[in-house]
């Protein structure tokens, strides 16, 4: 619901405009709302949701180096073993020299090869483990192993870690840009798109659950390894380089204007991030990774961006900026302006529609704070 309102939001501010619509999630939002102190305040939580992937990927990358690297060199045997810690700070250096030293069409590539390499091996390990559960229901409904089998409880933890899998918002306005703002073939993009990985996922956590698949890199087999080490290399390049330009637009002198010529005349592509902005993308995910990897685990960070980001961003916000375009519509409509294909919702229901994804949000959000408060209460003995 919440892509088709940013949907509907791009699609009418084109045709009131005549011109395109921002690429970036954070212009979008701020030639919508008027208000650069939103957009500013959207820029920054957007940073931290990228610092939480990437601390999550940095922290599982040295997981990953820290199994692998003993087994290649063929000193499992002898009993030596790398420390996670080093490890990702290892990882971590690699990928700023990377970044720091490579085009941005460079590390398209490398990053486009690891998509393939990703879907590849996906398919191959869910397929065979899909066929080897022998009851899906049964594997479904089984008690969990937290919340004493309370369904409910199980959803509302899992359900921050699921929500920052399931985000892609942020692209809806290039989505809608690519498609020619057609409002028939955005809403089928968007509502296709927003299913396949749903289903995907679930298939996935079906086969686990079922017994036909691990998800242990040691014992997984070489599809396995390919698969995370895919997953690995591409989100965090991704997010480093998203990481990279914001620093460079908002800390080192490269404004909007700046960058939009750059886009314009191709020197984006063949341009390098700064060594100060990859620093600051790559250096306090892999502080953060660190101290979290020895406590609630690198999945804290995804629980943190899942549950108070992903809501705020992708929930409250596609409802403020359709709210107040919507309203303008009706003033328009009152005034004697009749203009109903440009007013016309890809998300029907009214404002009734937009206050459940509201209402839904806000609950969302406040449930998580509640839940949180109660655990650091429970920690210090004080219930």
């Amino acid at each position: 619901v919440s892509g088709l309102l940013l949907a509907e939001v791009a699609i009418k501010q084109h045709e009131s405009s005549g011109g395109d619509v921002p690429s970036s999630f954070k212009e979008f939002a701020e030639s919508s709302l008027k208000c650069s102190t939103t957009a500013n305040c959207i820029s920054s939580i957007s940073i931290f949701v990228n610092w939480c992937v990437l601390a999550f990927a940095l922290t599982r990358a040295g997981e990953l180096a820290s199994t692998l690297l003993p087994n290649l060199a063929g000193l499992a045997d002898s009993g030596l073993s790398l420390d996670p810690t080093l490890s990702a700070a290892g990882v971590a250096t690699v990928l700023t020299g990377l970044v720091g030293t490579q085009s941005n069409q460079s590390l398209s590539r490398v990053a486009s090869a690891a998509v393939t390499v990703l879907f590849a091996s996906f398919a191959g390990l869910l397929l065979p483990g899909l066929a080897t559960v022998h009851d899906p229901i049964g594997a479904f409904l089984s008690p969990g192993t937290i919340c004493s089998g309370d369904v409910g409880c199980a959803l509302s933890t899992a359900a921050p870690i699921f929500l920052s899998t399931m985000i892609y918002q942020n692209i809806v306005p290039s989505v809608t840009k690519l498609l020619n703002y057609d409002r028939q073939r955005t809403t089928v993009a968007i509502t296709c798109g927003s299913a396949v990985p749903l289903m995907v996922y679930t298939a996935f956590n079906l086969s686990v659950l079922g017994g036909g698949l691990t998800t242990s890199v040691s014992s997984g087999g070489p599809i396995l390894t390919a698969f995370v080490t895919a997953s690995l290399v591409g989100s965090s390049i991704a997010g480093v380089m998203s990481l990279s330009e914001e620093f460079d637009n908002v800390l080192f002198n490269k404004d909007g204007d700046e960058a939009q010529e750059e886009r314009e005349d191709g020197a984006a592509a063949a341009s390098t991030a700064s060594l100060n902005s990859v620093l600051l993308a790559v250096g306090p995910p892999l502080l953060a990774g660190s101290a979290l990897a020895s406590g609630g685990g690198a999945t804290a960070a995804l629980d943190i961006a899942g549950g108070y980001c992903s809501p705020l961003l992708y929930g409250l916000l596609p409802v403020v900026m359709a709210a107040k375009q919507r309203n303008g519509d009706r003033v328009k409509s009152q005034d004697g302006y009749s203009d109903s294909p440009q007013t016309r919702n890809l998300v029907p229901g009214g404002m009734a529609s937009l206050g459940v994804l509201g209402t839904a949000s806000t609950g969302f959000i406040l449930q998580k704070l509640a839940s949180d408060v109660g655990d650091v209460v429970s920690s210090v003995g004080l219930a």
